[in-house]
């Protein structure tokens, strides 16, 4: 590659190469600025090719491609030309400099009919176009073209600026309702398709990452953690309850609400035990940390059938199975602690995907507790976007 020369512009074409370095984000306007001092026709690119500009003074693609199309533009080549050198798509040429609140990813979407129908879809506000193009290039990277189409409609969509975790799970959740495979699709409450709306879409997520939590923690293993040991007392037998089929089999036999408390469950926020008299079911007992006295437990409800009171004998009975418990080790009232994740299952939900289009920083192939906290905190975030 031959080195630029290097020169001023001159004052006109200074202040409107200026001008447009000042609206991009200021990580990036040195750079831009230094790309600009290295020859007149490096700055025209800045103010005609905004995008092309980025990339070259980011050092976006390999440094061939960069240096190729740096060459190009000084010899004052067509703009499709530059382009296509450094790997920029040509339809990218109508973005603002406003758009560029992040460096762009490896693989941008080529597709120029495809780039032509979602500028058309810009925000007008050019304070939303970072978040927007951030979040149709995740939508296209996550589920494909369909689906970030369908994501450049999305009114407000930009406002999330550069965290694009809740539009990357909306498209995971389109991309399962597409393709259907099997264990993260028998988790779907419902399916999406292009013509939903981000409410309904959202609710449908939320429910979706809510089942997902609950097959991963309370599947056919179970909650690891009961934090109280199964036992009798006067008569009774104290069962925990520890995967969902127990928690909806109890909802069912007692005629209470207990199956939505997976969440709750989850969460570690309390614990269900089930008290039986030989094969009937009598009540049902929920055990929270005390909320004044770390590691002691509280039981917050003991309700017979169809949530009427339990008799003062199964109270007896609960407290002195409480007695026997011997040393408690209850999280503290604010702690949080989620259950361990089964990685099998984690795995089987995913495998489908990851064949197909890889990992992404979601859903990695291994899995904790944080990583099943970062899917219910991007599910809340959307959730928020769409309701405002």
């Amino acid at each position: 590659m031959g080195v630029p020369t290097t020169m001023t512009l001159r004052d006109g074409k200074a202040a409107e190469c200026e001008a447009v370095i000042a609206r991009f984000r200021r990580t990036y306007r040195r750079r831009l600025r230094r790309l600009a001092t290295r020859n007149e026709r490096l700055g025209d690119l800045i103010t005609s090719f905004p995008a092309a500009a980025f990339a070259i003074a980011t050092e976006f693609g390999a440094r061939g491609h960069r240096h190729r199309a740096t060459d190009l533009a000084i010899e004052g080549a067509s703009l499709k030309a530059i382009a296509k050198a450094c790997r920029v798509p040509f339809w990218m040429r109508k973005l603002p400099p406003e758009a560029f609140i992040a460096l762009l990813p490896d693989d941008l979407p080529a597709n120029e009919a495809f780039g032509q129908r979602v500028i058309g879809q810009m925000p007008d506000d050019v304070a939303d176009v970072g978040g927007w193009l951030q979040g149709v290039l995740a939508a296209e990277r996550v589920a494909g073209e369909a689906v970030a189409e369908w994501v450049a409609k999305i009114p407000g969509v930009g406002r999330g600026g550069a965290n694009t975790a809740p539009v990357e799970l909306l498209a995971l959740f389109a991309w399962v309702s597409v393709e259907k495979p099997a264990m993260a699709a028998k988790l779907l409450p419902g399916r999406w398709n292009d013509r939903m709306s981000i409410g309904r879409a959202a609710d449908l997520t939320l429910d979706w990452v809510t089942a997902i939590q609950s097959e991963l923690v309370m599947g056919d293993a179970g909650l690891r953690d009961t934090w109280l040991a199964g036992g009798r007392a006067a008569g009774y037998r104290f069962v925990p309850i520890t995967t969902l089929s127990e928690l909806q089999a109890e909802a069912k036999a007692m005629d209470n609400c207990v199956a939505s408390y997976a969440p709750q469950l989850i969460a570690g926020q309390c614990r269900l035990f089930g008290i039986r008299r030989g094969a009937r079911r009598i009540a049902t007992l929920e055990v929270r940390p005390h909320p004044y006295h770390d590691g002691i437990p509280s039981i917050v409800q003991l309700l017979a059938s169809e949530n009427c009171e339990a008799p003062q004998h199964v109270w007896a009975a609960a407290f002195t199975w409480l007695g026997k418990q011997g040393r408690y080790e209850l999280p503290g009232e604010n702690d949080g602690a989620a259950s361990s994740v089964d990685l099998s299952t984690w795995q089987q939900l995913w495998r489908p995907y990851w064949r197909q289009k890889g990992s992404f920083a979601l859903i990695p192939e291994q899995a904790g507790p944080q990583t099943i906290a970062n899917l219910v905190r991007a599910a809340h975030d959307l959730s928020r976007r769409a309701n405002r």
